[in-house]
């Protein structure tokens, strides 16, 4: 079975499908056999021999060959959405998957299976920017304390997190910053996480967040951290 494969409804047909890529690459999709013949398909070896550059594809399917390509070829359907990194395919299922693969080969904020209780997570309020909610924590002397900030209902639909840029706790009477650590995002794409160090003053912090979102927006998250 190939890597990618796409029912034509018919078989016999010959069918390739359009890459889209920077070169706009195109790769024959063979036939199956016997009760399969009408699912043709073809591997990442393929991608690979036309050149196809590393991303996220959608192609469309067209009828005809690779070989004798022409942008008035009659389309035939699309295939299903995979990533591609230059030596495996994954077939994407949602935009949760297809986010976590773009931002993980782009190499930027880490992805984490942390779970971070609601006492310790700030949700947006009325204002957008503002959290609606304070988190209390007592004072602590050794270690750190990891934060979450959900950042879901300020998100534009169909966009997820892709990079968390900072994270700054601010001592409100001293001005002091707190040092936060690992930023990273959790797997679910909507909540960036990071880790406090100690506080052994009783008093009010505020908390900035910053992302970076799958469509480039910029959003920060303000929230009040009580220490007791």
């Amino acid at each position: 079975m190939a890597d990618l494969t796409y029912h034509g409804g018919t078989s016999g047909k010959t069918l390739h499908a359009q890459i889209l890529d920077v070169g706009d690459n195109v790769v024959d999709m063979p036939a199956g056999t016997a009760e399969r013949s009408a699912v043709y398909g073809f591997d990442a070896s393929d991608l690979t021999a036309a050149g196809v550059a590393t991303g996220l594809y959608k192609p469309p399917v067209l009828v005809g060959s690779a070989a004798g390509h022409d942008v008035t070829d009659a389309v035939d359907g699309h295939m299903e959405e995979f990533y591609f990194d230059a030596t495996a395919v994954t077939v994407i299922n949602g935009i949760q998957r297809a986010a976590e693969l773009a931002i993980t080969a782009k190499g930027l904020t880490a992805l984490t299976a942390d779970e971070v209780v609601v006492e310790r997570t700030f949700y947006v309020g009325h204002s957008g920017n503002t959290a609606r909610n304070i988190i209390t924590l007592n004072t602590w002397t050794s270690g750190t304390v990891t934060i979450a900030v959900d950042f879901s209902g300020i998100l534009n639909e169909g966009t997820v997190i892709q990079t968390v840029d900072t994270a700054v706790v601010t001592n409100d009477a001293t001005q002091v910053v707190v040092a936060t650590t690992s930023l990273r995002i959790h797997k679910g794409l909507e909540q960036a996480l990071f880790d406090v160090a100690s506080i052994d003053a009783t008093t009010a912090h505020t908390v900035k967040t910053t992302i970076t979102t799958t469509d480039s927006q910029t959003l920060s998250l303000t929230g009040r951290l009580d220490v007791e």
